[in-house]
């Protein structure tokens, strides 16, 4: 069945009558046995072919970290919960929540996105605004002519730390003038930033980093043998020799397409998704100005009681290096200042950033939450640093799920979807100790779900000190009435 035509009532009702069927029992498990109740959210969605999710809709327009599994947002999105509802994202990444709140098959809803890290606002913007594709080919062809008429002696090639070492000069000098005729050309911001999210998702290929590994590491053959050695050594010469205005010409019809498919399944709903804000421990609204950016004098506090429905999905804590795989592109894109200091004063705003005052974790730093409290104090008597950087980011998410449930319409529901990891060989459930954060807020546990993770750019395996991330937890909690 196609996702472009609108469904029945009766695939609509049925639809959600059997979501609503399956929360209920999770529900009653939770209610009686106060355990996780495995699932599979792939599974739950099998049966609705409009689900299938690959390279559909606009997905796959930009690689990005540790991006949702979508099946999470749609089965969620397939129930009777806030089913008019504005849909927040405070974590919102690149966009997966509010890709599939608009485009739902049976129940598409607004939805408003928050994210700290302007890249992936930019990304977010251009992922989820419909527009034409026809304007958009138009656009594209003006632009090829601005970069064949664009003299190398009119661009500025950045000069932002170890930019020789990781890309050639021939590929610094295609990249600024790709920049510099994005920037040449006259269209809407929205337009401009479907172009500079398909230039963003080049920046990786045209450096010497390995494509497969997110923090940048030099793509090399040393530790391989055979026919694998070959292959990569292969890999290593193609990269050598990409020219960037072929990648790019080819990146940006393939996004079209992308975009076509968004838009004409937008033309059945309607449905907007919009960047709002820029953290999550303070929920505001500010109008968005294009290219990641928001216009930070006319922000306003994100009104009380005026959200449906939260599914969002934070940060680990120091499970993924967000600022070290993002690098290039905020500097390429002239998102940050041209320095390690713009760049680890960025890091250190992360909710789960491992850059921390001194100050913060000289002594031992509990949060009045006896598990996270717990882990925090056996964290200490080895490494003070980790330990403060745990409590951090249990104060930063106290904030966050404060915010969330100032936000949330009474009886609203959030959906948040985390991981538990090892800090210094120590086992920290953050599941659980969400879970009792968000009560202490007054969000009320309804069910806890676990799904095994399938690797989607997700760190699941990493140093000793590290353990491992196997599973994705979901928790589903309710506003109560005050």
């Amino acid at each position: 069945m196609s996702p472009l035509h609108p469904p029945s009532k009766w695939i609509t009702d049925a639809t959600t009558d059997w979501v609503d069927e399956q929360l209920l029992r999770f529900f009653s498990e939770y209610e009686h046995t106060g355990a996780p109740y495995r699932v599979s959210f792939r599974n739950l969605c099998s049966n609705w072919p409009w689900a299938k999710r690959s390279d559909v809709y606009t997905h796959y327009m930009h690689r990005y970290p540790a991006k949702l599994l979508p099946y999470i947002p749609i089965f969620f999105l397939s129930s009777s919960l806030a089913r008019d509802d504005t849909i927040l994202d405070p974590f919102a990444g690149t966009g997966t929540v509010a890709v599939e709140a608009i485009v739902h098959f049976t129940h598409p809803r607004d939805c408003k996105l928050v994210e700290i890290n302007p890249l992936a606002r930019l990304i977010s913007a251009a992922k989820t605004t419909p527009l034409d594709p026809e304007i958009l080919e138009k656009k594209a062809v003006e632009l090829f002519v601005i970069i064949d008429k664009l003299k190398v002696s009119d661009v500025k090639i950045p000069q932002f730390p170890g930019i020789d070492f990781w890309f050639r000069k021939d590929a610094q000098i295609n990249l600024a003038v790709i920049r510099s005729s994005i920037e040449f050309l006259e269209a809407s911001f929205q337009e401009k930033d479907f172009f500079w999210a398909c230039y963003s998702s080049i920046i990786r290929d045209m450096s010497r980093a390995d494509p497969k590994v997110s923090p940048p590491v030099l793509m090399t053959s040393d530790k391989f043998v055979g026919d694998y050695k070959g292959k990569i050594q292969k890999k290593i010469e193609q990269k050598n020799h990409y020219d960037a205005y072929p990648v790019y010409k080819e990146v940006i019809y393939k996004n079209i397409n992308r975009i076509r498919m968004l838009w004409d399944t937008w033309q059945n709903c309607g449905k907007r998704a919009i960047v709002v804000g820029h953290d999550a421990r303070v929920l505001t609204e500010s109008p968005y100005l294009g290219k990641g950016t928001l216009d930070i004098t006319k922000e306003n506090q994100l009104p009380d009681n005026s959200i449906g429905m939260v599914i969002t999905s934070p940060p680990y804590i120091n499970a993924q290096k967000y600022t070290r795989t993002t690098k290039f592109e905020l500097w390429w894109l002239g998102l940050l200042e041209e320095t390690t200091e713009a760049l680890i004063n960025y890091d250190k705003k992360l909710v789960g950033t491992e850059r921390i005052a001194i100050k913060e974790y000289s002594e031992l730093r509990t949060i009045g939450n006896k598990s996270a409290d717990s882990c925090i104090e056996k964290i200490y008597d080895t490494d003070r640093l980790k330990a403060g950087i745990v409590s951090k980011y249990f104060t930063d998410m106290k904030a966050s799920l404060k915010e969330i449930k100032r936000v949330l319409k009474p009886n609203g529901y959030c959906v948040l979807v985390i991981g538990n990891n090892f800090v210094s060989k120590q086992s920290i459930p953050n599941n659980q100790i969400l879970s009792e954060l968000a009560m202490a807020e007054g969000l009320i546990p309804k069910a806890m779900l676990v799904d095994e993770i399938r690797s989607r750019g997700l760190i699941t395996k990493r140093h000793e000190t590290a353990g491992m991330i196997a599973d994705e937890w979901v928790l589903l909690m309710q506003k109560t009435n005050s």
